[in-house]
């Protein structure tokens, strides 16, 4: 029975090697693209569960909080329209929680409200008031955004902030977004998913979010009063 040599057994060595080099690199896209699938799919689900919120709602879009004894979007979500509660985590991010600091993903409350009846604070609209401008299919709905957790605060958000909201006037993280209440978080290779106010879901870059964020926000860009859904230009 022949036996390897020393250089035989180092020319193994050194192929095996170079063949893992190869194959990592595909292994770890292959699983990224996976997880941005799955986010998107996640994201998807809760287009559906707006809209069919809003069906149930006399025609009020889903706003972030939703009163006393009602709770947050995303509880509604999970209570009354069957989106179970992993489907509230990105399957890229390790950080989550069922609740509104550290969920992966945020409300748009500058266009869809933040909750009922203060002049003071964000308000809800109709779904025919929102589409009449015609903008449902650029128009972000939901949004990757960056849990509050020990990993990210005071270096791609504030502690302070929300993970359920997002406001398209905040930094993006993790760029410049250390003090950002409600960011978007670019954590799919610069790119976030979003679903729009239509219900399909896409990718949206770090540049799109920043410098063309007038095409995918509301109509006023900064947040809405009551009745006041005047154009603003950026």
């Amino acid at each position: 029975m022949k036996k390897f040599t020393l250089v035989e057994l180092v020319i193994v060595v050194a192929v095996v090697a170079l063949l893992a080099a190869m194959i990592h690199p595909m292994l770890v896209a292959a699983r990224e693209a996976a997880e941005e699938v799955g986010c998107r799919d996640n994201l998807s689900r809760m287009g559906k569960a707006a809209a069919q919120y809003a069906t149930d709602s006399d025609g009020w879009a889903v706003t972030g909080y939703l009163g006393r004894g009602i709770g947050n979007w995303f509880a509604v979500f999970e209570k009354n329209y069957q989106v179970d509660k992993k489907a509230f985590q990105c399957p890229a991010e390790t950080n989550y929680a069922f609740n509104s600091k550290q969920l992966n993903y945020g409300l748009n409350v500058l266009t869809f409200g933040e909750t009922f009846g203060n002049g003071q604070k964000k308000v809800p609209h109709r779904v025919d008031e929102i589409s009449k401008f015609g903008r449902d299919a650029q128009l972000i709905m939901f949004i990757d955004t960056p849990p509050v957790c020990d990993a990210y605060n005071g270096k791609i958000r504030n502690r302070a902030g929300q993970a359920a909201y997002y406001e398209s006037t905040s930094p993006v993280a993790p760029k410049d977004s250390a003090k950002a209440y409600y960011p978007a978080y670019v954590r799919h290779a610069d790119r976030a998913n979003v679903v729009m106010f239509d219900g399909h879901a896409e990718p949206l870059s770090y540049q799109q979010l920043t410098e063309e964020r007038a095409k995918y926000c509301n109509p006023c860009v900064k947040q809405w009063r009551d009745s006041n859904l005047a154009i603003r230009e950026f």
